[in-house]
Order: C-alpha cells, then sequence, then structure tokens
C-alpha cells in the first residue's frame, strides 16, 4: 500500500488509523508514505505507538516515484480537500488500483468498483473496507488495475498529441477545401 505526502488536507492520519486496523490480520501489509509536509515528524510518532508501526515507511521526498509505485499492490488517496492530482494519475499510470476519497476531481478520475474505490472522505471505516476488499479480492485488483492504466493513458501527453494533430489535420484538411472549393 502506497501514498504520497504528509500534510493534514492528504488524510494520512486517517490513513494509519486504518492500517492499525488492518495489520493484525493482514502481517505482510505494509504502509509507505512518501512525501515531505509539516505533519511528518508527529506522524512518524503516531505510527512508532502502534503494535505494528514497524511496518510503516516514511519515504520523504522521492524523485523515484514510478519505482515506487511499480513496487507497490495499491495505492491510497484518502485525502479532505484535492484538486486534480497528478500523484493519482501517476498511481493509474503504472497500473495500480486506486482507494480515493470523493473530493475534488477523484470521482471524475476514479469510477468506484471499475478502475479503483472512491470512499467518503474522512472515513476510516470506509477506508478499511475499501482497502480489505483489493486485499482479499486478488481478481478485483488486477481487474481495477488494467482499467487505471487505460484511464491514466486517457490524459496521457502521447493521447494528447494524437488528439491535437487530429484537430489539426482535421483544420487543414477543412481549409484545404475552402481553398480550392473540394
Amino acid at each position: 500500500m502506497f501514498h504520497r505526502a504528509t500534510r493534514s488536507q492528504k488524510g494520512v492520519l486517517i490513513l494509519l488509523e486504518a492500517f492499525k486496523t488492518l495489520a493484525p490480520s493482514y502481517p505482510k501489509l505494509w504502509l509507505w508514505i512518501a512525501g515531505d509536509g509539516p505533519l511528518r515528524s508527529e506522524l512518524e510518532r503516531t505510527a512508532k505507538a502502534f503494535p505494528e508501526g514497524n511496518r510503516i515507511r516514511f519515504l520523504g521526498f522521492r524523485e523515484d516515484i514510478p519505482e515506487v509505485l511499480r513496487s507497490s499492490d495499491l495505492f491510497v488517496l484518502p485525502s479532505l480537500l484535492e484538486a486534480m492530482p497528478l500523484t493519482l494519475l501517476e498511481a493509474m499510470a503504472a497500473g495500480l488500483p486506486v482507494i480515493v476519497t470523493s473530493v475534488g476531481d477523484n470521482p471524475h478520475l476514479v469510477s468506484s468498483g471499475i478502475n479503483g474505490i472512491c470512499i467518503p472522505p474522512g472515513s476510516r471505516d470506509d477506508l478499511v473496507k475499501a482497502i480489505q476488499t483489493l486485499l482479499i479480492d486478488e481478481h478485483k485488483r488486477r481487474a481495477m488495475s488494467e482499467e487505471a492504466k487505460k484511464t491514466a493513458d486517457s490524459y496521457s501527453i502521447a493521447r494528447t498529441i494524437r488528439e491535437y494533430k487530429k484537430l489539426y489535420d482535421m483544420i487543414w484538411d477543412e481549409r484545404y477545401k475552402t481553398v480550392t472549393g473540394g
């Protein structure tokens, strides 16, 4: 499981509480949190106090996020406030099933049950259920992974370039027809 950032609006404390609930039943579950912020020290102290706190890693600022994502099984973004999170698109491009809260543009990117799971913000219980769903159902996790890649591709630079080229070709063709009468 992977999360990026350590600011209060990112919902990391809720994620830590969800991990605390899940960890005893899932001994192979680890939580990686990438990013820095004003709450990092406090969140690290909170995590160390958990019985399974040794399975939580605060990775700090990373320049190798694609590699970190490829080493993960799922991505969680329990934000309380969000706009259009690039990190969500990065996770989806890496083929990770995602769990996000229904804030900002998250619901526009994540079709719950298709390419990830969208839950209400601030709900530890809903977060626990969503994570459990993906931990126990490998088939669902794989299916969501494939759909997440497709979603991310629709936002890729390559696709944007292809779509602009189509548009320019169409405009050129129309201009040519106007000029030549054909």
